[in-house]
């Protein structure tokens, strides 16, 4: 295993754990004293701390991503310290976008007097879920754009306007491939969150009777993050090449560009 990797996913993991045990102590709080425009309390320090953890997750993410290209592609230039901060810095951009993106559709739902709080519990079971529907959709298609455009930016010379353009076209094109990765994804993290409480409920119950220690416990869920960190940059990397190169059995495949996607198969290759 890469050091490098190791290294990374730990950041990630540690971040993760710090950003889950300040979350619901931070906006733990009752229907009652939630305020009416949730903005403000988005300017909190304690919000403001968690989105700092959240963006040195991000940019500790990138450098998972950036490791394990640069071995695949054999690429040295990926791994020099001006590339990794350069990518770095753009990965954390592409993070808060689509964050934008995340926060700013409910907020704007929650603003438009249609969707106020008596017209909301108003609206018909079936025009919940269209709404509900839509929003997944948005989320699903920004969050596959996103990671296609990410890998465009950092492993290929193509810049801003072209990779999102080129990431549009990949995915309208790998539809069904992009929606079923997205809800592997999703279920893996969904899984793992489970049994991740299921660990701590288990100890906060049962562990003082065991005589387990908590920087055990801390230090399996401590490990138990580090791969899954890991795995899962590793596996939006593949994910990016399944869908960007014609053929696999190059050494070395590069990432497709604009005037090749006509060439490029309807099923990922």
């Amino acid at each position: 295993m890469n050091p490098g990797l190791l290294a990374s996913g730990l950041a990630v993991a540690i971040l993760t754990l710090l950003t889950k045990s300040i979350l619901f102590p931070a906006f733990g709080m009752s229907p009652e004293k939630l305020p009416t425009d949730p903005f403000p309390a988005l300017l909190s320090p304690a919000s403001l701390f968690i989105l700092l953890v959240l963006l040195l997750r991000a940019f500790a993410s990138s450098q998972i991503f950036l490791l394990q290209a640069g071995d695949f592609f054999r690429r040295p230039d990926l791994l020099a310290p001006r590339a990794r901060l350069t990518g770095g810095f753009l990965y954390v951009a592409a993070d808060i976008l689509l964050g934008s993106v995340f926060l700013g559709i409910p907020y704007f739902l929650l603003s438009v007097p249609l969707f106020g709080s008596e017209t909301t519990r108003a609206l018909s079971p079936l025009t919940t879920s269209i709404l509900l529907g839509a929003l997944f959709f948005a989320i699903f298609s920004a969050t596959i754009i996103k990671r296609l455009a990410v890998g465009y930016l950092l492993l290929s010379p193509l810049h801003l306007r072209s990779s999102l353009i080129l990431s549009v076209r990949l995915f309208l094109r790998y539809r069904y491939f992009s929606m079923l990765t997205f809800l592997s994804v999703l279920f893996f993290a969904f899984l793992f969150t489970i049994l991740e409480n299921l660990v701590m409920l288990q100890y906060a119950f049962i562990g003082q009777h065991l005589a387990i220690s908590g920087v055990f416990v801390y230090a399996v869920l401590l490990l138990a993050n580090t791969l899954v960190s890991i795995l899962t940059e590793v596996f939006w990397l593949n994910f990016f090449l399944a869908l960007t190169n014609k053929s696999r059995k190059v050494a070395r495949p590069t990432p497709l560009l604009q005037k090749e996607l006509g060439e490029a198969p309807l099923t990922p290759s």
